[in-house]
C-alpha cells in the first residue's frame, strides 16, 4: 500500500460499493471489491511524458463478470481523479521550479459526494488539501462577517465555540480587513481577489505588521487563481495560494479498456503485452471513452491506459494528466487601428499542410531527434481543420489588398506570459507608428507546454495568415524579447520545411542565446532592468520554456546550442532582411550584437541568398526601458517604418 493510500479511511471501500450499488442495482457488486487481482506497472508518483507513446498503466486479472461490473465506475474515477492529480502536479512544480515555497493549496469547491476521490488528487500531485470539511478549520467569509456585525464579532464568537485547538481563516477584502483580523486573533487572513500588484503591497504591509508584533498570521492568496496566472501569485509575502480551479473547470482524461485476441498485433510498448486466448488487452485510444468487449468465459486481462503528461496511483486508481486549452479571444477595434488576436493554442493542431510523407517529416522536426541531438519527445503533427473555430466575418483578417503588408507581432514574456493584456496599448502604436495591421498570435507559454510548443504555435500562426490569404511576402514578423527568439527560430523552422521566407523580420531586444554565455549578462546585469517575473530568474527561463527535465547543468546547456532553441546558432544564410533594435545596457546587447556580425560577414563572403540586416543600437536603455516610454519609442518606430517600406 502506497503512502497516500493509508490515508483513505476505513469506508472507503463501503464508498466504492455505493457507486457501484447506483451503477448496478439488480446485480451482486460486492465482488468487484474483493475479487480481482490488478498489477500497477508505475509506482505512484511517477511520471510519464508524452513521448512514452501508448502506455499500460495496469492490468487486472479476475472473473469477466466482476471486472465489467465495475468497468464504467473505475474510468470515471480514473478520469476525475486524474484531472485533478494533474493539475496540482503541474501547479506544484511551477512552485518548485521558480522557487516558491510556500503552500499550493486546493478548497472546498469539490463535486458532491465525491471529495475524497478529489481531495486525493491533490494530495497525490502534491498539492495541500486545505480543510476537508467545515469542522477541520474555521474560515470566515464575508456572510459570516455580514451577520455578525465585523470580523472582531466573528472571530470572537468562533473561538468561543472553537477552543484553542482550532485555527481560525478569516476572507479579507482589503488590507483593513486584514488588520483588523490579526487583531482580533485571527491565525490566518485571506487575501481574497486581490490583483498581484495589490496583493504583492498588501501582504508586504501585512507581514511587516506581523513582525513588528511578533505574530505568526499566515497570508493566504486566493480568488481567481488560474494555472495560467499563478505565476504572478507566487510572491514571497504569500504563505499559501489556494485554487478553486483545482478541481473546477478540470478536464477529465479517457481511459479505455481494450480486450486482446490472440491474432492481435502488441500495441503497447511497455512490459505486460498480453496475447493469451479469452484474456482482455486495454490499447490506449485518447479520446475514446468506452470499451470495446470480446467475449471470454474465463478470465479476462485488462491493461488502462492513454498517452499522458503524469501517472499516479491513487489507491488502485490511476492518475493522469491531460493539457487544457483556452478559448479563442475576440479580437478588439480600437479606433482606427485594428488588433486581430487570436489564441493559437492547439492540440493536434489545426492544419494540414500536405500529404502524409510532409507531415511525417515535420513531425520529426518538433521531435527533434532525428540525428540524436535533441529529445524533448513532443511529437505534434499537423492534421486538423483548417478553421480554427474562428468567424471570418468577425475577424476580417484577409487581406484589404494584394499589397497590404501584415505585422505578426510575437510578445515576449520570457517564455512564460505570452499573453499581456496590458501591452495592447503597445500593439496599437505599432499599427499607427507602421502604418500598418498587427496580427497578436497567442502562443503556449510556460511550464504546462514545454518547447517545442510555443514555436509550433507560432508556425501554426504563420500558417493561419496564409490560409487568409496573405502571401509570404505580405508578412513582416516582429519579436520583442523571448517573441524575439521565437520569430527568429520560426524562420529557420520554414527553412527546414522548405517554406517561402517572410518579407523581413524586426528584432527588439531579442533573446537569441539561450546559453546566456556573451559578456553583456554579466557586464549589464547591474545596468539592465528586466520585466518582473515573481520569484523567476534569468537563469531559470531556459529551463521553464524546455520543459521538465532531469539533465545535469552541463548536459543542459549543450542541449540548448540547438538552433530552435538559441537561433543565433542556426543558418543564417536562410533569413529574410532583419532590423535589429537593442540597448546598450542590456544583458542580450551582445548576443544581437553577434548575430548582426555574423550575418555582416556572411554577405560579405558570398552575396547570394544571405540576409541584409541592420543593427541599431540605444546608449544608456536597458531591455525594459527600450520599448516603454513615448520618447523613447519615438526615436524606435521611424527606422522600423523605413526598412518595412523597403521590403
Amino acid at each position: 500500500m502506497s503512502r497516500h493510500a493509508a490515508l483513505l479511511p476505513a469506508t472507503f471501500s463501503r464508498t466504492i460499493e455505493d457507486w457501484l450499488a447506483e451503477d448496478i442495482p439488480s446485480f451482486d457488486y460486492g465482488g468487484y471489491v474483493v475479487g480481482n487481482d490488478d498489477k500497477w506497472n508505475f509506482e505512484e508518483g511517477a511520471e510519464i511524458m508524452p513521448h512514452d507513446g501508448k502506455v499500460a498503466v495496469a492490468e487486472v486479472r479476475g472473473p469477466a463478470r466482476r471486472i465489467l461490473m465495475g468497468e464504467r465506475l473505475a474510468l470515471n474515477i480514473l478520469a476525475r481523479c486524474s484531472g485533478v492529480a494533474s493539475r496540482a502536479r503541474r501547479l506544484r512544480t511551477l512552485a518548485d521550479t521558480l522557487g516558491f515555497t510556500g503552500v499550493i493549496a486546493g478548497t472546498r469547491k469539490t463535486t458532491p459526494g465525491f471529495r475524497l476521490v478529489e481531495k486525493y488528487g491533490m494530495e497525490v500531485g502534491g498539492a495541500d488539501t486545505h480543510r476537508m470539511d467545515l469542522s477541520t478549520m474555521v474560515m470566515l467569509k464575508d456572510n459570516h462577517i455580514w451577520a455578525t456585525g465585523s470580523i472582531t464579532n466573528a472571530v470572537k464568537s468562533a473561538r468561543s465555540v472553537a477552543g484553542f485547538s482550532v485555527k481560525i481563516e478569516v476572507e479579507c477584502q482589503s488590507e483593513q480587513d486584514a488588520y483588523e483580523a490579526i487583531d482580533a486573533g485571527a491565525d490566518i487572513v485571506m487575501l481574497d481577489n486581490f490583483t498581484p500588484d495589490t496583493l504583492r503591497l498588501a501582504a508586504s504591509n501585512v507581514k511587516s505588521k506581523c513582525q513588528s508584533t511578533r505574530n505568526n498570521v499566515l497570508i493566504e492568496a486566493s480568488g481567481g487563481i488560474t494555472e495560467e496566472t499563478a505565476v504572478l501569485y507566487m510572491l514571497p509575502e504569500i504563505d499559501i495560494i489556494s485554487f478553486g480551479t483545482m478541481t473546477q473547470s478540470v478536464p477529465h482524461v479517457d481511459f479505455s479498456l481494450k480486450i486482446a485476441h490472440e491474432t492481435s498485433e502488441p500495441a503497447l510498448s511497455t512490459n505486460g503485452v498480453f496475447t493469451m486466448e479469452n484474456l482482455i488487452k486495454i490499447d490506449v485510444l485518447p479520446g475514446v471513452g468506452d470499451t470495446e468487449i470480446a467475449e471470454g468465459e474465463n478470465e479476462l486481462v485488462i491493461h488502462l491506459g492513454h498517452t499522458i503528461d503524469y501517472v499516479t496511483e491513487a489507491h488502485k486508481l490511476a492518475t493522469v494528466s491531460i493539457d487544457e486549452h483556452q478559448q479563442p479571444d475576440i479580437p478588439e477595434t480600437v479606433g482606427q487601428y485594428r488588433i486581430l488576436q487570436h489564441d493559437m493554442v492547439s492540440s493536434e493542431m489545426p492544419y494540414n499542410i500536405g500529404d502524409a510523407d510532409t507531415q511525417s517529416k515535420l513531425a520529426e522536426l518538433y521531435r527533434l531527434d532525428k540525428s540524436g541531438e535533441l529529445e524533448n519527445g513532443h511529437s505534434l503533427v499537423i492534421s486538423c481543420s483548417a478553421d480554427l473555430g474562428l468567424d471570418g466575418d468577425v475577424l476580417a483578417d484577409s487581406p484589404l489588398s494584394a499589397s497590404e503588408q501584415i505585422v505578426m507581432f510575437i510578445n515576449g514574456g520570457g517564455f512564460i506570459l505570452s499573453d499581456a493584456p496590458e501591452l495592447k496599448w503597445l500593439y496599437l502604436r505599432i499599427s499607427k507608428e507602421l502604418g500598418r495591421r498587427v496580427f497578436v498570435p497567442r502562443y503556449s507559454a510556460g511550464l504546462n507546454h514545454p518547447f517545442p510548443r510555443a514555436l509550433y504555435d507560432i508556425h501554426v500562426a504563420y500558417l493561419y495568415l496564409l490560409d487568409r490569404g496573405f502571401r509570404p511576402e505580405q508578412i513582416v514578423v516582429y519579436g520583442l524579447s523571448a517573441g524575439g527568439n521565437l520569430a527568429l527560430s520560426c524562420l529557420l523552422l520554414l527553412d527546414m520545411l522548405k517554406e517561402p521566407a517572410v518579407a523581413g523580420c524586426i528584432l527588439m531586444s531579442p533573446y537569441l542565446d539561450l546559453t546566456m554565455s556573451s559578456d553583456s549578462w554579466h557586464r549589464n546585469k547591474d545596468k539592465c532592468v528586466l520585466p518582473k517575473v515573481p520569484n523567476t530568474s534569468a537563469r531559470s527561463l531556459p529551463r521553464l520554456y524546455y520543459g521538465p527535465t532531469d539533465m545535469s547543468d552541463v548536459e543542459f546547456e549543450k542541449r540548448l546550442v540547438h538552433p530552435l532553441l538559441s537561433p543565433l546558432f542556426g543558418n543564417i544564410k536562410c533569413l529574410p532582411p532583419i532590423q535589429v533594435h537593442v540597448g546598450e545596457h542590456e544583458v542580450l546587447l551582445d548576443e544581437a550584437i553577434k548575430f548582426a556580425k555574423q550575418v555582416e560577414q556572411a554577405n560579405t563572403l558570398q552575396n547570394n541568398g544571405v540576409a541584409s540586416i541592420e543593427l541599431l543600437t540605444y546608449p544608456d536603455k536597458n531591455h525594459y526601458s527600450l520599448f516603454r516610454g513615448k520618447t523613447q519609442l519615438d526615436k524606435v518606430y521611424p527606422p522600423m517604418r523605413r526598412f518595412c517600406d523597403t521590403l
